[in-house]
């Protein structure tokens, strides 16, 4: 038997085994994103149309889904949802502020910066609780202003860093509230009040 014939022999050989043996499978995990995450709430075909109005799409639909919590959707309930999600981001947002502005690591001009947006994110906070009353009030104009004023505050925090030449080290939490509060303000044109 030559080299050939034997290196034959043990690959039928293994192949044979390998049938006769149960398969493994092996199941490698996949990101899921947010969106993915959410089930059959993803197959809302109202929350879908209503997010396809805004200019960020996942985000609109990842924040006001979870909230929904088996609700009739439409136009306003989505707003009042995304003013929500609004709100604790603008919430979660301050707390790392907070967080940093602690930190002895923090520079002072960095602290400085982060000062500025402390007083923009209350602000945010107070502007969405009035776009609240707005749409209680069906004041379609003060609404506009008040969602308006919400990304105006996301840009002056970051003014605060880009006017100090520095790094913000909170530039992905601002650019997901400014991303919520242009949903905001794209949902609220699709409301009659």
């Amino acid at each position: 038997m030559g080299p050939k014939t034997l290196i034959l022999l043990l690959a039928v050989s293994a192949s044979a085994l390998f049938l006769q043996s149960e398969a493994v499978v092996i199941a490698i995990p996949r990101k899921v994103g947010p969106i993915a995450r959410l089930g059959r709430l993803r197959e809302n075909p109202t929350l879908n149309s209503i997010c396809k109005k805004t200019d960020y799409f996942v985000e609109c639909f990842s924040t006001i889904a979870p909230l929904l919590k088996g609700r009739p959707i439409n136009a306003m309930v989505a707003l009042k949802a995304e003013i929500q999600a609004a709100n604790m981001k603008f919430r979660e947002a301050k707390r790392l502020v907070e967080k940093l502005t602690a930190s002895p690591t923090t520079s002072k001009t960095t602290k400085e910066c982060l000062s500025v947006c402390t007083e923009n994110f209350d602000s945010a906070l107070e502007s969405l609780q009035d776009s609240l009353q707005a749409i209680a009030q069906r004041d379609r104009g003060s609404l506009s202003s008040q969602l308006s004023a919400v990304t105006t505050y996301v840009e002056t925090c970051n003014d605060a860093f880009t006017d100090f030449n520095g790094h913000s080290p909170i530039s992905v939490a601002n650019l997901h509230l400014a991303k919520i509060g242009s949903n905001c303000l794209a949902i609220a044109q699709q409301v009659r009040l």
